[in-house]
């Protein structure tokens, strides 16, 4: 499931409690919750990151494959996804800020 921009935005609640939809997960910060979610927004499929009081979510992956599925490891330290970027949808995973892709 693809989630819109505004839908993304809407998501900021979690900092109140509330359940993230499908497709989306939360991460715990020191200073609260962060939101990451795919979205095609930029033409293309990829990986965000959107933290409280943001305007814009940060996009993480900025590869030309299709990004999907995101999942939090339980520290909020990386980040599994699925891509096509091999040729395949494979599993990779990579550091909260986008670096680090394995």
């Amino acid at each position: 499931m693809r989630i819109s921009f505004p839908a993304a935005v809407s998501l900021l609640a979690l900092a109140l409690g509330a359940v993230a939809p499908e497709g989306s997960e939360q991460l715990a910060a020191d200073t609260g919750f962060a939101v990451v979610f795919y979205s095609g927004r930029g033409g293309n499929d990829d990986i965000y990151l959107l933290h409280p009081g943001q305007q814009e979510p940060l996009n993480l992956t900025r590869h030309p494959a299709r990004d999907h599925c995101p999942a939090a490891s339980p520290d909020g330290k990386r980040i599994a996804f699925l891509s096509d970027r091999g040729g395949n949808f494979d599993i990779y995973s990579m550091a909260i800020d986008g670096s680090d892709v394995l």
